[in-house]
């Protein structure tokens, strides 16, 4: 059985953020989606949302999202940062997501799980990881 609903809602200037649980995400309860309308361009026709951003573990706070959320409806510049996936966020998120639910890569057999994986990944070599040759 999946757990899954809209926790919060917040509305800044013409936009709308939902923010979101699902037992069956990558990390569990470990994480929230935030969803957004208002956008000129939505995703389709049926669904006027588009999914912006996952937060996990100790990102996970009501104060930390709607922050983002507010920055995101009055900061045109960080917008379109955000929906061109070119923040520092949305680079090691991807990176995380890259990496997760693979317990045979070194990075996850040695940091023993998804949550130490994404405090390393957080915390110190993100952006090292990425330059490397050796990562592709």
């Amino acid at each position: 059985m999946t757990l899954y609903g809209v926790e919060e809602t917040y509305h800044f200037g013409e936009f709308k953020f939902e923010v979101g649980f699902d037992s069956g995400f990558e990390t569990g309860l470990d994480q929230r989606d935030v969803w957004v309308t208002g956008l000129p361009v939505e995703r389709d026709e049926n669904d006027k949302s588009r999914h912006l951003r996952a937060f996990y573990f100790d990102e996970v706070n009501n104060t930390h999202i709607r922050a983002f959320c507010k920055k995101f409806a009055e900061d045109a510049e960080y917008r379109e940062q955000c929906l061109a996936q070119t923040t520092d966020w949305a680079i090691r998120n991807a990176l995380f997501y890259r990496n997760i639910g693979m317990v045979e890569t070194p990075a996850m057999q040695s940091l023993h799980g998804e949550q130490n994986l994404w405090g390393f990944l957080k915390e110190h070599w993100w952006e090292q990881i990425l330059d490397s040759q050796n990562y592709s």
